[in-house]
């Protein structure tokens, strides 16, 4: 390499310290804000793509034609083409649009994660990763402040900002289920945390963390109202410890319930409701309304098997025929519409039909199969994040709500920045860092 060559090298290292910076500050706004504010994982997520982009132009390193050989990529590209094309038949058009560009965004954020901390020094991976967990941190203690005084800072900022928080009845006070969606995507960005605390050296600081991280995330899930988190948590891990002990049978039984699961959802569902468990009062009131909608929703499935009803339709139905809460509650329940149908699965039946379910079917196993190539000793991380993803997909929430599709880009980000990251003895702190460290 000529002398010019070096210059320039060192230059363009220069260049990208305080970018790498400000990536590292972001990543660690977005692992805090996860508690504060769910909503702030979509502007936060716009800006890491904005700066991984930009740090890759100059590094010369933005390339995606190396991707083009990957199957997940062009799945899941294929998908948004798919869903940007049901806007012909969608009721919100403008919606298919904006979310075909959302998720076009997230994946591209995604797929340069790799290229992006390849350019990073290990002193520079690291300040990335200690901001996944001290945000986390940070955030899950400002849960439990809440829940252990009963919405103390909350209260405050509804008494005194009007309008900044939502509250609810005359008194004003701030709901119980007000920090359920806050609680589900620390279920979901809680892996690659407890990956990172587990690869540090020192047994102290290793011993903290984890201490910290897993009291508190107990306390918190004791306290919410968020049923979704609950059995997100649970059934993580158990995708964990099965991972971690019995790794020759996680693959089978993972590959056999993604398919079950999307391939049977409609009928698993009717079954469901024909053997009467929506009427059974020993479930909680919420879920047995969500088995109404769940069956309401999968008798219309037949009536559009192949394309569905158009992305968010479901929505505009719910307008047309629209049932206060009030009104619900004051007799028995009954099969109805929802704003949307708490389960991702059903819906992308019911919204892109069997074209669009046959996609999700794809991308799963292509994840699944991509989870399978990772170190057998960290891939127990990896299925307890898709275990707790698709627990949120198929009991929580609308699938095409843009906080929650920014939740799950985070937590694949922060998985891979977890998966590259080796702990403290690789970011030579014995030694005073090189230029192109910093």
């Amino acid at each position: 390499m000529s002398a010019f060559q070096n210059i320039q090298k060192r230059n363009t290292q220069t260049f990208l310290g305080p970018l790498m910076l400000t990536i590292a500050w972001v990543i660690t706004l977005a692992s805090s804000s996860a508690s504060f504010s769910p909503r702030l994982l979509v502007s936060l997520l716009i800006v890491f793509f904005l700066l991984a982009s930009y740090t890759l132009i100059v590094a010369g390193r933005l390339n995606f034609l190396i991707y083009l050989k990957n199957p997940l990529f062009l799945s899941a590209l294929t998908f948004v083409g798919y869903i940007l094309l049901s806007a012909l038949w969608s009721k919100y058009p403008l919606t298919a649009m904006q979310k075909a560009l959302w998720l076009t965004l997230i994946i591209f954020a995604i797929s340069m994660t790799p290229l992006l901390f390849s350019q990073m020094s290990s002193l520079q991976l690291h300040r990335c990763a200690r901001g996944i967990v001290s945000g986390l941190i940070i955030g899950m203690v400002f849960l439990l402040a809440e829940y252990a005084t009963d919405f103390a800072i909350l209260s405050f900022l509804a008494k005194h900002f009007p309008g900044l928080v939502q509250t609810a009845g005359p008194a004003k006070q701030i709901p119980a289920y007000y920090l359920n969606n806050s609680v589900t995507v620390i279920t979901l960005l809680l892996w690659p945390a407890l990956l990172i605390a587990l690869a540090w050296i020192d047994k102290i600081v290793k011993s903290l963390y984890l201490t910290v991280l897993i009291g508190t995330i107990a306390f918190i899930l004791y306290k919410t109202e968020s049923a979704t988190a609950q059995l997100a948590f649970v059934l993580a891990g158990f995708a964990w410890l099965t991972a971690r002990f019995a790794p020759n049978h996680i693959k089978l039984i993972a590959y056999s319930l993604w398919m079950g699961t999307v391939i049977g959802v409609v009928p698993v569902i009717m079954a469901i409701h024909f053997a009467g468990f929506q009427n059974l009062s020993s479930l909680p009131y919420s879920f047995r309304d969500r088995l109404h909608i769940w069956n309401y929703t999968a008798t219309l499935v037949p009536a559009n098997p192949l394309l569905g009803i158009g992305i968010r339709s479901s929505r505009a139905n719910k307008i047309a025929q629209h049932r206060t809460l009030s009104r619900k509650r004051q007799g028995k329940l009954v099969d109805h519409k929802g704003w949307h149908n708490h389960n991702a699965f059903l819906q992308t039946w019911y919204e892109l039909g069997a074209v669009g379910a046959a996609f999700l079917l794809v991308i799963g196993l292509l994840t699944l199969r991509a989870i399978d190539r990772i170190k057998l000793e960290r891939r127990p991380f990896a299925y307890a994040m898709f275990t707790s993803f698709s627990i949120a997909a198929a009991f929580g929430y609308g699938m095409w709500q843009s906080w929650l599709l920014a939740a799950y880009g985070w937590g694949v980000i922060l998985l891979l920045i977890g998966l590259q990251y080796k702990g403290e003895k690789d970011i030579g702190l014995q030694s005073p860092p090189s230029p192109e460290q910093e």
